[in-house]
C-alpha cells in the first residue's frame, strides 16, 4: 500500500474515534455537535469510497459527502420505518459501518494505481 493510502486510513480511524468520544460529550455541547456533523458528512462515505482508489482528491471528497448523506439517510429511514428511532443507535450503526469500510480497505491487497477520473474522460 502507498503511504498516502495508509495515512488516509489512519486519519479516518482517528475521525471515527473522535465520533466515539463525541458520544461521551454532554448532549448540549458545541464540540459534540461539530464532531458529529463532521463525522456524519464525511466518514461513512469516505470509508467506502477509498476502496475505489479514485483521484483527484476533490472528486473523492465530493463522492464521500454524497455517499455519507445517502448511507445516513438509509440508516435513519430504516430505523424510522421499523419504529426503532434512536439517534445514538443511528450514530453507532454509522460508526460500525465506517469501521467496517476501513477494515476492509486495510485488509484488501491492492497493487494497482489509483484511477484518475479526469484522464479517462
Amino acid at each position: 500500500m502507498k503511504t498516502n493510502s495508509v495515512t488516509q486510513k489512519w486519519s479516518l480511524l482517528i475521525m471515527i474515534s473522535i465520533a466515539l468520544v463525541g458520544l461521551t460529550f454532554p448532549s448540549d455541547g458545541v464540540l459534540r455537535l461539530l464532531a458529529m456533523l463532521w463525522f456524519l458528512f464525511v466518514c461513512p462515505g469516505l470509508s467506502f469510497v477509498q476502496l475505489l482508489d479514485l483521484r483527484p482528491a476533490w472528486f473523492v471528497l465530493t463522492i464521500s459527502v454524497a455517499l455519507s448523506l445517502a448511507v445516513g439517510g438509509l440508516v435513519a429511514g430504516t430505523m424510522a420505518y421499523t419504529q426503532n428511532w434512536n439517534p445514538d443507535l443511528a450514530l453507532g450503526v454509522l460508526i460500525v459501518l465506517s469501521i467496517l469500510g476501513v477494515v476492509i480497505a486495510m485488509l484488501r491487497f491492492n497493487n494497482s494505481q489509483p484511477v484518475d477520473i479526469l484522464e479517462e474522460v
